[in-house]
């Protein structure tokens, strides 16, 4: 074989192998979305306790912090309401430990 055809069947060889990697990295992405959605799919029908575990927590601070307003609020009404909240909250806070 003369060497300019070696080079032409190299350069061939090697855009099949490109083309053959292209494909197989897309039948793994197609693989891996399809993995991903079935995860998620028994994620939904059996959620992990620990998820949950964590979960609830960040929920229960964030709607703590959407309840308490900015300290300059046009509601006195709404802003009298929070410091009854608040201090109601810290006084059950207080005896929880004592009743246990």
């Amino acid at each position: 074989m003369k060497p300019n055809e070696q080079a032409k069947q190299a350069a061939y060889d090697a855009d099949l192998a490109a083309d053959d990697a292209v494909k197989a990295a897309q039948l793994a992405q197609r693989e891996a979305e399809k993995a991903a959605a079935i995860k998620r799919d028994i994620d939904g029908r059996f959620p992990d306790p620990h998820a949950q575990t964590v979960r609830e927590p960040a929920a229960q601070e964030q709607a703590a912090l959407l309840r308490f307003g900015p300290r300059r609020s046009r509601w006195r009404e709404l802003d009298e309401y929070e410091r009854r909240s608040v201090d109601l909250d810290q006084r059950r806070a207080a005896l929880r430990p004592e009743s246990f």
